[in-house]
């Protein structure tokens, strides 16, 4: 079987403030202040978005996996590139629309995590030709 997903592919960073004493927290309310350098330590770079989940998902059960998605042109862009492929992804569309790479930083607290998300916009055209061949997962 070849499937084929469509749909977004970024990078997630994992982060954790190094000390508490930079930030209250207090039930569902993280406060910093303005103008604080706030230590972290990175606790991951990973391969993040819907489509690259569940490429490698599908992949890691077995299935031959395609994935059709668009790059930017940064040196993320590479990085998830690499790691599609280390994955054994085939690549539909490697298509290089902006500059910029979609990627969520994610701030771990004790009780639960901040998401910041950036999602670059992109003028989509899907190609229906570079799609024909694969078997629809429904």
């Amino acid at each position: 079987m070849n499937a084929l997903v469509v749909g977004s592919s970024d990078i997630d960073i994992f982060v954790k403030p190094k000390n508490t004493s930079s930030f209250v927290e207090s039930q569902k309310t993280v406060t910093f202040t303005l103008g604080d350098k706030i230590p972290i330590d990175v606790h991951a770079m990973t391969l993040g978005g819907n489509a690259a989940n569940v490429s490698v998902g599908l992949r890691r059960l077995g299935a031959d996996m395609s994935l059709y998605t668009y790059f930017g042109t940064d040196i993320l862009s590479r990085q998830i590139k690499e790691s599609l492929e280390k994955e054994k992804i085939n690549l539909v569309s490697n298509s290089a629309l902006g500059e910029n790479t979609s990627l969520s930083l994610i701030f771990d607290f004790s009780s639960d995590r901040i998401i910041f998300s950036h999602h670059e916009e992109r003028n989509h055209s899907f190609d229906a030709e570079k799609a024909s061949g694969f078997e629809a997962l429904y």
